[in-house]
């Protein structure tokens, strides 16, 4: 659970790795469900996958409940540095890594960022069982991943940072 920006696709990406990992992606995202979501539909995936992520506005979807019911542990993911944070997302929607809903297109930058971020926090915060702070997550790669681990009930591996992120 997440706002943009906060290492989500990274960490999702690096857990789904792990022999218990079965990543799919942002799930609740008509526009961005990965072929895993799309094979199995929302209902098989929400029942098989271990690793997801969720963002603000996916807390309106009626599927929703459902994942937050199934989840045995629930991340929340959040920058301390809220001005890098919003620094990130303008760069990202002006070079093209972050997209919009329509065809790939460029997003344009929310001028509503900073409530779409208090959103997350306000909704996500009290559902967790764990939370990690961006910062942390990078600065202490393994010990971050160690703790997601045990907290999952996972058998210890050594996840490093997903490749496919680290060559953007």
């Amino acid at each position: 659970m997440a706002s943009p920006r906060t290492g989500s696709t990274l960490l999702c990406e690096s857990l789904g790795e792990h022999t218990d990992g079965w990543n799919a992606g942002e799930i609740l995202n008509d526009r961005f469900r990965n072929s895993i979501v799309e094979a199995f539909g929302v209902g098989e995936s929400i029942r098989r996958c271990s690793v997801f992520k969720v963002f603000p506005w996916d807390a309106e979807k009626a599927e929703f409940e459902k994942l937050m019911q199934r989840c045995p542990l629930r991340v929340f993911l959040y920058r301390r540095d809220r001005a890098a944070q919003i620094g990130s997302w303008q760069r990202a929607c002006r070079t093209g890594q972050w997209h919009a809903e329509d065809s790939g297109v460029p997003a344009e930058f929310p001028s509503n960022a900073p409530e779409i971020i208090e959103m997350a926090d306000q909704q996500f915060r009290p559902l967790a069982d764990m939370e990690i702070r961006y910062e942390t997550m990078v600065s202490q790669w393994a010990d971050t991943m160690k703790r997601i681990q045990v907290a999952a009930g996972w058998s210890i591996e050594p996840l490093p940072m997903a490749r496919r992120k680290l060559e953007r």
